[in-house]
């Protein structure tokens, strides 16, 4: 077994190896490894569905069946058909005909077939192959019309021997006779009409026929479908019509209920609308406005409901009138476009940075919300605006009458500003932009050491001195300070009154404890001295002052300490708290501009043109979208004065409803001078008023303390165990062949066939040459392939389709898709095609979705529209029949078939460094005519693509039915520019203009429809033919502005005996590049330069090094040696930036030998708290020296004091209280044995842990390093952290003052030989203490815990026990 598994192992991992090096595409059995060659047959079981060829895309199903084409032979009573089917794969073949005629005696390749409806359509199944499907019909007269099968690419159809010129219409409808039947049902004709009117640039009416209909097939004539000063524009419905020239609608009626849309245009704008007198019956019409280009008032005729007059469902939310003939529906033009645009919807968030010498603010906004109006926001000059980046993206701030702004061009903003405001005036704007904000909230973050008193010009404000005092607050300072009035007196309560004031939101700070201790002094002051309410009452004033004395403790150490160092509580952390922050995120590229847009566009549509497998028609049409705020290269970006990133004291603000521009904020603050006095009056005044209003007995006092000293509790705790667990594991076994090699193989083995490598483009059309004579137009077309593919062919559109289709003289497998394209298969190499194309009407459309590298034309009495000026065809060849010239009607339309085409005209201005025009042409509506659109071009404008033609003035394109063309011409700058809309008919031209934030735009006589699009300030014109837009154009004036910034700066020195290493890594932005030179100490040698981690071969000239900058956000490290070394007074080198920064913070490496004394440098830095320690020593050895007696003067217990806090301030507290114990021990002797000895015991342990505090004193001073209580800014005593937020360009000078860490050693050895000489003789007080009162243990008596024997000893203890107690028998 173990060796099958072996086996087993080493052939799955053979066979991986073999799978893994055999590629992706499809594997033949022969290829499959030989271990898995018994498992062929079953992974090849249930196989998926063959591939079949696709015509558009990846995305587009495939399509399995081919039906080429279809020959019928039709006479009156009966016909017959033959189908060419090319099917690769099994699938269904959708056969001629209806439920009214169905096929009959259908055969496919010989054989009997059976058809079955699917969809309603008589089909059948046939397998993969090349098939031929035969059938016949049989009917009592020859039907109005045949139902073909819409994929069908060729039709030949013979009526009684004669070819038959009708072509199926797109839906596969082929109508066979117009004439109606002589024979049927009595006729009859019910008809409603609904008409509805957009009122849109071209007014649109749109008319629906509801039709009932009975009797014989006939022609029927509807009077005034379209209006008069309409054009037709669409026929749509399941009946056949058409237009005439006087306006009414022929219709080839037959029986059954139909719906017939006709859509007609109006060229000028509309103040009335008439139902001719002539017209048959009264209509119901609908009027739809759209206010964006007019806003309307409607008389004439009263409205009424929609429901009761059955108008249809998506024109009942309309206004609806019923108009009777020769009635009028006049229309009252209110205001034409958009003057106004939609209200600002602007909310501000802003946050203030005070300077940490109070000098100044930094300002950063972040403005949220909707343009609609002012699409150029500005802030006064007094905050020196220096950055703004709009929806992630930095624009040039330029000037303006009302101070800096920037142009907008994005209707929903995200913009983040930053300013400053140098002066120290308190009185600021609190809004200060241009435009109202509906929103406005404010953080004011205030640097160590300043206090907000108040702010006004805020609704509210979270975090202020006075605002924080409620109703409560003020009742309780007030009945404090009227007891104390009332019971200590005047200068007690005025003192305790202020001293509340002061702390009373201060954390720490005693409160109602105040009012306890002056009521109890009042109530032992007012009962009789012998009462126990007066004891009470005193005990209550003593614990009351003690506890306020313990609180007042800690409360001041912390505000002196606050008053010495504001910023002691300020960390690293804290300090660079922003840093992290989205504002300088790398910026997201602009987007690329108009004319490369177009380029990436056009490329699109030649790989989609020339694509063989993944092709489909496509638009020369390419989007528009202006770049909004790509900003001008000759303009600077500033990059601003940089923020900090320090969080400290928050001040929350805001303000509900509007904020205008004048609105002001005034803020009352204090200085870190004037916070550091009220600290310290805090503390005096809290300490003067303990001592006047509390009363005690110093020696009762020393009395409790010894009661409360003789006694101690002891309490211990129990360790944890942890508990472990060995975790197992489990090997799992698996057969060979595994599932997922299983899976591989199947996947491998019915893999599609991989794509050809020419893929996606395989084809191309060489040539195509055209001849056209009498009725027949002939393709003949090269075609180049490099693989087995299928291509598209050239299409006579919709409604016309090839008569016969040959590939090397043989037919191919065609097909005819949803978009009326032929698709035809060829093989590799070179395929001649022929395309017979019926022509039987004047104007035949050639459609190329694959454009011919060349074309040629044999034509009699035809002639060829659609070459270009360069002579390549476009995507519309139009072949035209030469007939007589006739003079043409002024009508724009004379009847007939075929709708008079309509084009409409895109013109895109866009004002950037190259102002250009995008012009885009479509065609609309289905008319089949060709058409030329003369555009009249601009005052400077040069058309840039050399395929538009320019006569007179005007550039012409050729559009063929459903084409669309584009170009790009050039505009020379001017102060002024006209907009121009053409007169010609059968064209619409509109208007939108972009301009980046360079361009200042205004418009003078009609409004625009919309001021946007898609969120991006692109205002939009509707013009009739003939009228015009002024626009008035100018360049802002760009300011000077710092171009780079550093916003973060960060130095590290490691202080060396000799020399020192230095470190900057600075972050900076740069908006325009280049060299930026940074000023090195004098002295320095520079080791290495680094740019975004790249090594830079740069070396300093001078000290000055030349730093190559790029646009863009940078991160740089310099790295170099200088010549200071660690001295008693180091003072560190300065960096000259040349730049303004924020965020700097420089750090010091103190070396181990060096004890640090004193710091000096910025507000935000390292303190040594040892000083401060070593005044509470002072101070207490003063009180101890006068309250504990003993051997100890007050010199002594500095001395003490001194040595002890260098190894923990704790053990400073263990040899105090070993003295105070045995102070008491000496002069209190407790009569209790228990008592005693417990006391004994305690001073036992005291002992011990004092003897332990000096032995680990004196090591710490001789062997290790002292604690000089460092800190501030995550500093210690060998890291020393300073932060500054602002820098003019060069960086601070930090110092520190040290002695070596070996002068230290001495003086502690001088300590310790002091501390040596001295014990001796505090052991001989100490064992007079602990042996004072004649014994240091007394004997406990403890009672028997069983009956024994008496002895002598005993009997005098016993004397006193019970006689029943005896000893045993």
């Amino acid at each position: 077994m173990k060796t099958f598994r072996i086996v087993a192992s080493m052939a799955g991992l053979l066979a991986c190896i073999s799978l893994a090096q055999a590629g992706t595409g499809r594997m033949s059995p022969e290829e499959v490894p030989a271990p898995l060659r018994p498992w062929v047959d079953w992974a090849r079981h249930n196989p998926p569905a063959p591939e079949c060829p696709r015509t558009a895309g990846d995305a587009a199903p495939a399509e399995c069946i081919w039906p080429a084409g279809i020959e019928m032979q039709l006479s009156a009573r009966q016909g017959a058909f033959t189908l060419t089917v090319d099917a690769f794969a099994d699938g269904t073949v959708e056969l001629p005909g209806d439920v009214e005629t169905w096929p009959q005696d259908v055969r496919v390749d010989g054989e009997p077939a059976a058809v079955v409806p699917v969809n309603g359509r008589p089909s059948l199944r046939v397998g993969a192959g090349h098939h031929v499907v035969a059938g016949r019909f049989e009917w009592q007269q020859l039907p109005l019309n045949l139902q073909l099968p819409r994929q069908v690419a060729k039709v030949s159809v013979a009526i009684d021997g004669e070819r038959f010129a009708g072509q199926p219409d797109a839906s596969g409808q082929l109508w066979l006779r117009t004439s109606p039947d002589k024979e049927g049902a009595v006729d009859s004709l019910s008809m409603r009409v609904f008409r509805q009117f957009s009122d849109d640039v071209p007014m649109v009416s749109t008319v629906r026929y509801e039709f009932s209909i009975s009797g014989r097939q006939r022609e029927i004539r509807v009077p005034h479908a379209v209006l008069e000063g309409f054009v037709p524009l669409t026929v749509d419905g399941g009946l056949p019509a058409r237009i005439d020239a006087d306006g009414s609608l022929k219709v080839q009626a037959r029986a059954g209920s139909w719906v017939l849309n006709v859509s007609s245009r109006r060229m000028s704008s509309a103040n009335e609308l008439q139902l001719p007198d002539a017209a048959s019956e009264q209509e119901v019409w609908s009027f739809a406005s759209r206010n964006e280009v007019r806003v309307v008032n409607l008389e004439g005729s009263p409205a009424v409901d929609p429901k009761s007059v059955g108008v249809p469902a998506e024109w009942a939310g309309l206004p609806t009138f019923v108009l009777q003939p020769g009635t009028a529906l006049k229309i009252v033009e209110v205001q034409r476009g958009d003057s106004g645009g939609a209200a600002d919807r602007l909310q501000i968030r802003r946050t203030l940075w005070l300077d940490f010498d109070g000098g100044g603010f930094s300002v950063q906004d972040t403005i949220n919300g909707t343009i609609g109006r002012s699409w150029r926001l500005d802030l006064p000059e007094q905050f020196a605006l220096g950055r703004v980046s709009v929806n992630g993206v930095d624009l040039p701030v330029t000037r303006s009458e009302a101070g800096r702004g920037v142009e907008l061009r994005e209707a929903s903003i995200a913009l983040e500003a930053d300013g400053r405001i140098d002066s120290s005036a308190r009185e600021i704007p609190a809004s200060g932009w241009t435009v109202p904000l509906s929103g406005w909230a404010a953080q004011l973050n205030l640097p160590p050491g300043w206090r907000l008193i108040h702010a006004s010009g805020a609704d509210s404000v979270q975090g202020e001195w006075l605002m924080s005092w409620t109703l409560w607050d003020i009742f309780g300072v007030l009945l404090i300070a009227a007891v104390t009035f009332r019971v200590v007196g005047p200068v007690a309560a005025l003192t305790l009154l202020a001293g509340l004031v002061l702390t009373w939101h201060t954390s720490g700070a005693p409160k109602f404890l105040w009012l306890a201790l002056v009521l109890f002094r009042a109530i032992a002051a007012a009962v009789p001295a012998s009462a126990k309410l007066r004891a009470w009452a005193t005990r209550g004033a003593l614990v009351s002052g003690i506890l306020i004395a313990l609180m007042l403790v800690p409360f001041a150490v912390a505000q002196i300490r606050q008053a010495m160092y504001p910023a002691l509580g300020m960390s690293y952390s804290q300090a660079t708290a922003g840093k992290g922050r989205a504002a300088y995120a790398p910026r997201p590229a602009p987007a690329a501009p108009p004319v490369a847009q177009e380029a990436d566009s056009y490329v699109e549509r030649k790989l989609r043109d020339e694509a063989a497998s993944v092709m489909a028609p496509y638009s020369r049409e390419a989007s528009s979208r202006p770049v909004a705020a790509k900003p001008d290269p000759n303009l600077k970006v500033q990059t601003g004065p940089g923020i900090p990133s320090w969080r400290w004291t928050a001040i929350q603000l805001a303000s509900q409803g509007p904020i205008a521009s004048g609105q002001t904020l005034s803020l009352t603050l204090l200085s870190p001078a004037a916070s550091a006095l009220w600290s310290v009056l805090s503390v005096l005044l809290l300490g003067l008023a303990l001592w006047r209003c509390w009363e005690f007995d110093r020696a009762a006092l020393v009395r409790k303390l010894r009661g409360a000293l003789s006694s101690a509790a002891v309490v211990g705790f129990v360790a944890a165990v942890g508990l472990g667990s060995t975790p197992t594991d489990a090997r799992a076994q698996s057969a060979f062949p595994s599932e997922a090699l299983l899976g591989e193989l199947r996947t491998r083995l019915l893999a599609p066939e991989p794509a050809p490598a020419c893929a996606p483009v395989c084809a191309d059309l060489a040539d195509l040459r055209i001849e056209a004579a009498g009725n027949t137009i002939t393709l003949k077309l090269e075609v180049h392939a490099q693989a087995r593919t299928v291509v598209p062919l050239p299409s006579p559109g919709a409604n016309i389709r090839p008569s016969s289709v040959l590939a090397g003289g043989q037919p191919p497998a065609l097909l005819r898709d949803d978009k009326g394209l032929i698709w035809a298969s060829v093989r590799a190499g070179i395929t001649s095609i022929e395309i017979v194309i019926p022509a039987h009407q004047d104007d035949v459309p050639v459609h190329l979705p694959l454009t011919p590298r060349r074309v040629s034309a044999q034509l009699v009495r035809w002639s060829l529209s659609g070459i270009d000026a360069r002579g390549l065809a476009t995507e519309t060849l139009t072949l035209s029949r030469l007939r007589e010239v006739q003079a043409r009607a002024d009508k724009e339309f004379s009847g007939g078939a075929d709708l008079p085409p309509f084009a409409e005209v895109e013109r895109h201005v866009m004002f950037d460094q190259t102002w250009t025009v995008r012009t885009v042409v479509r065609r609309q509506g289905p008319s089949a005519l060709q058409t030329s659109v003369r555009i009249p071009l601009l005052a400077g404008e040069a058309v840039t693509d050399p395929g538009i033609k320019v006569e007179d003035g005007e550039a012409v394109v050729d559009l063929a039915p459903g084409a669309s063309r584009s170009f790009t011409s050039v505009l020379e700058h001017a102060a002024k520019l006209r907009l121009l809309t053409s007169t010609h008919p059968g064209q619409i031209e509109r208007w939108t203009v972009s301009a980046t934030p360079s361009w200042h735009v205004e418009s003078a006589g009609l409004a625009p429809a919309a001021w946007t699009n898609g969120g991006t300030w692109q205002p939009r014109w509707l013009l009739w033919p003939g009228e015009t837009v002024e626009l008035a154009l100018s360049r802002p004036a760009g300011i000077d502005g710092n171009t780079l910034t550093f916003d973060d700066v960060q130095i590290n020195t490691t202080v060396g005996q000799r020399s020192s290493d230095a470190s900057a890594t600075l972050r900076l932005r740069s908006s325009a590049g280049g060299n930026h030179v940074i000023g090195l100490p004098d002295g320095a040698e520079l080791l290495s330069v680094r740019i975004d981690g790249q090594v830079q071969p740069l070396r300093a000239e001078k000290n000055r090094l030349a730093l190559p900058i790029t646009p863009g956000e940078h991160s740089v490290q310099l790295d170099w040696r200088d010549v200071s070394a660690a001295s008693n007074h180091y003072r560190s080198p300065q960096l000259d930036l040349g730049a303004q920064a924020v965020n700097a913070t420089i750090t010091l490496a103190v070396p181990q030998d060096r004890v640090v004394l004193f710091t000096k440098g910025p507000l935000v830095g390292p303190a040594v708290l040892l000083w401060g320690v070593l005044i509470v020593v002072v101070a207490i050895a003063a009180v101890l020296s006068r309250v504990v007696p003993g051997p100890l003067g007050m010199v002594t217990w500095i001395l003490l004091g001194v040595g002890l806090v260098q190894s923990s301030v704790v053990s400073v507290f263990f040899v105090i209280g070993w003295f105070v114990l045995l102070a008491i021990r000496r002069n209190y002797v407790d009569p209790s044995p228990w008592r005693f000895n417990l006391f004994q015991m305690v001073l036992l342990m005291f002992t011990l842990l004092a003897a332990s505090a000096l032995l680990s004193a004196l090591r710490q001073g001789l062997l290790g390093y002292p604690e000089m209580l460092v800190t501030g800014n995550d500093s210690t005593a060998f890291s020393l952290r300073w932060y500054l937020d602002r820098l003019d360009g060069t960086t601070p000078s930090v110092e520190f003052f040290s002695i070596p860490v070996f002068a230290y050693r001495l003086m502690m050895l001088g300590w310790a030989l002091w501390l040596a000489i001295s014990l001796t003789g505090w052991v001989r007080w100490a064992w007079a203490c602990v042996s004072a009162g004649g014994s240091y243990w007394r004997p406990v008596n403890v009672p028997k815990l069983g009956p024994r024997k008496a002895t002598a000893a005993d009997a005098g203890s016993d004397a006193d026990e019970s006689p029943g107690r005896g000893t045993p028998g």
